[in-house]
């Protein structure tokens, strides 16, 4: 298992972890589902709670089609805030919001029919109802532009400082928009181990 706990960034090679660490009763939470505020909020309070109480391993299974990418960035936020180790585990799929939480987590491991998926999350303001003038119109637009290109240009380096890879190629995968098997996710540095057999 000592492969499986080194923080993200380690080279990827291709490690099986025959199981899960032993993780107390109490310390299991889950992220179900499409990723929402009122379904983030909650399991936020939960991992202040917990990391309040112990330095220990919190296991945080995952199984999402994605979502709200301002609820992610609040969620990874605190799991990059507690001190107890979050061990990121994707039951079925991880996508989009869903991997950007995943992507969190101090150990990120998925089964071997597991599923990911990264990919550019745009920012998705919507224009006010009323707008003055075209004007109006014109400076909102190039406002929205130019946070989603800072957006992007965070994004990139973000991913290429967690996987390890090249900015190119980080820029490549957020663009592909694919669906990864666990093994290939596992190659690219997206997780750093696969639970159970081959």
């Amino acid at each position: 298992m000592s492969s499986s706990t080194e923080p993200h960034g380690t080279p990827a090679t291709e490690r099986e972890v025959p199981g899960l660490p032993i993780i107390e009763p109490g310390r299991v939470l889950s992220c179900i589902g499409a990723v929402r505020w009122y379904r983030t909020s909650p399991l936020a309070d939960e991992l202040l709670r917990l990391g309040r109480i112990a330095d220990k391993p919190i296991l945080l299974v995952i199984d999402s089609p994605g979502g709200d990418s301002n609820a992610a960035d609040a969620l990874h936020t605190v799991i990059n805030l507690i001190q107890a180790p979050v061990i990121g585990l994707v039951a079925t799929r991880a996508c989009s919001a869903g991997c950007e939480i995943l992507q969190a987590c101090r150990v990120r491991l998925a089964f071997p029919s597991s599923a990911l998926l990264v990919h550019f999350s745009s920012i998705t303001s919507t224009e006010p109802l009323t707008q003055a003038n075209a004007d109006a119109r014109n400076v909102f637009s190039q406002q929205r532009r130019a946070a989603q290109e800072v957006q992007w240009a965070t994004e990139v380096r973000t991913l290429a400082k967690r996987t390890g890879m090249e900015l190119e190629a980080a820029r490549q995968l957020l663009t592909e928009d694919r669906i990864l098997p666990a093994r290939e996710a596992l190659a690219l540095g997206l997780l750093d181990g696969i639970v159970g057999g081959k």
